[in-house]
């Protein structure tokens, strides 16, 4: 989890400039589609029941 919001502060977010809070949102939720079209393996293969 800590790599993808490293992931969405450093290519998105990092020297930006949002003028309204709808921007900001509309800017991360296109930063999720991305990153979800580009990597849309869970986190660990198998879930493990402890």
């Amino acid at each position: 989890m800590e790599g993808f919001f490293a992931k969405l502060s450093s290519k998105r977010l990092k020297r930006s400039v949002f003028l309204s809070l709808v921007e900001l949102q509309e800017t991360i939720n296109r930063f999720i589609d991305e990153y979800d079209a580009n990597d849309p393996s869970p986190a660990c293969d198998k879930p493990t029941l402890r």
